[in-house]
């Protein structure tokens, strides 16, 4: 399903603020052009605090909400990479028809814009902070590979919703990254008899075959951080 087929009124966006706070009163509602899968809205309250409305596709409302929180709150708990706190996470229902993700938004500007307009001074500062998030996010390791799924306090690998829904028969957890990223491929290669370019599905199964004998040297995630974000 296209986002373009998933709507929110405004009195159902205010009804999610108020989930927050009865108090609060939607002042204004923008929808974001981002991505193609999940709809996305700005949302401002009567104090001028912006809030992140994320609509969940339903192809995948099954497990992907609670996933992405318990992803936002490991990498917020174990490293000082800034990534917003997530106020609701919701797939009851009950509020709107989706289910969603509201977290409270964090100020300033998209970097794949912003770093063709910084001097080269700047722009090395940047990459040389991102790359030290990135090592941080790269210290978190699990004994396998699969989605990250949030228990109590505790943080566990569990299969893999994206080959769930596409019904294949390997779900993990994985011992290495080599076969949750040949799983992946298989998936998406699978994918394309769904597409106008199945007639093409041939080669690009001989294709992935054949290259994927570069991955063989497994790395076990023990030593690998964790990617399946």
């Amino acid at each position: 399903m296209h986002k373009s087929e998933l709507h929110v009124s405004r009195a159902q966006a205010e009804l999610v603020l108020k989930q927050v706070s009865k108090k609060f009163v939607l002042k204004s509602k923008r929808e974001i052009d981002h991505g193609i899968i999940n709809l996305i809205y700005f949302l401002k309250n009567q104090y001028d605090t912006e809030y992140v409305l994320r609509i969940c596709n339903p192809m995948w409302e099954s497990y992907k909400v609670a996933k992405e929180k318990a992803v936002y709150d490991l990498v917020r708990e174990r490293t000082t990479v800034p990534v917003p706190k997530v106020l609701l996470a919701d797939m009851s229902k009950k509020v709107i028809p989706y289910t969603y993700w509201l977290w409270k938004k964090i100020e300033g500007r998209n970097g794949k814009k912003a770093h063709y307009k910084m001097s080269e001074k700047k722009r090395i500062a940047l990459f040389r902070e991102m790359g030290k998030y990135l090592a941080q996010i790269h210290s978190i390791k699990f004994r396998k590979f699969g989605d990250i799924k949030k228990k109590g306090s505790r943080y566990h690998i569990v299969k893999v919703g994206d080959l769930e829904c596409s019904h294949r028969s390997k779900l993990g957890p994985f011992d290495n990254w080599h076969d949750l990223f040949k799983e992946l491929s298989m998936m998406h290669v699978d994918g394309l008899v769904h597409t106008r370019f199945k007639r093409f599905k041939p080669q690009f199964e001989k294709f992935y075959k054949k290259y994927l004998r570069v991955l063989k040297h497994t790395i076990p995630a023990a030593s690998f951080g964790v990617n399946r974000f």
